[in-house]
């Protein structure tokens, strides 16, 4: 009796283990989920890149900061933050300066980071003069492709 006993026991201990772990990587699975499908993406795009909007200069940018994806697109870029979703729209014929630089300079604070900014200079819808710092991989690809120069996102 002793010995039924015990294998109900280790019987009964992994079915419960079984459901635990089961549940246990539905719920993975569902995190993973949301997390992608809660990824940004630029529509039309020719090129995207995860990106850190660090901080800018210009009407309604002195506020947004955060991750998300910048998109090159053939008339524009885009980058397009995650958490709240919103996105910035600079058309590339606006651009008037593209630089990379190791700290990114904003009024009042300098930002600084383990890899060199992307700052990106235009005239807005205003004609006034807009900036925003960015992190993202191969600043200098960003750069040579936004001024037009070899070495650019698509040599």
């Amino acid at each position: 009796m002793d010995g039924l006993a015990l294998l109900l026991v280790i019987l009964v201990g992994g079915v419960v283990l079984y459901l635990a772990l089961r549940g246990v990587t539905r719920l993975g699975v569902q995190r993973l989920r949301l997390s992608v499908s809660a990824t940004p993406t630029v529509p039309g795009a020719l090129h995207t890149a995860p990106c850190n909007l660090g901080g800018g200069v210009g009407a309604g940018i002195s506020r947004l900061r955060g991750n998300g994806v910048l998109g090159l697109a053939p008339d524009e870029v885009r980058f397009v933050l995650d958490v709240p979703r919103r996105e910035l729209v600079v058309p590339r014929a606006a651009i008037t300066r593209v630089t990379v630089e190791p700290a990114l300079q904003l009024p009042g604070r300098t930002v600084t980071a383990r890899h060199p900014w992307l700052v990106v200079w235009w005239v807005d819808e205003r004609g006034d003069e807009a900036m925003v710092g960015l992190l993202v991989p191969e600043p200098e690809r960003w750069r040579a492709e936004l001024l037009g120069e070899p070495g650019g996102l698509f040599d």
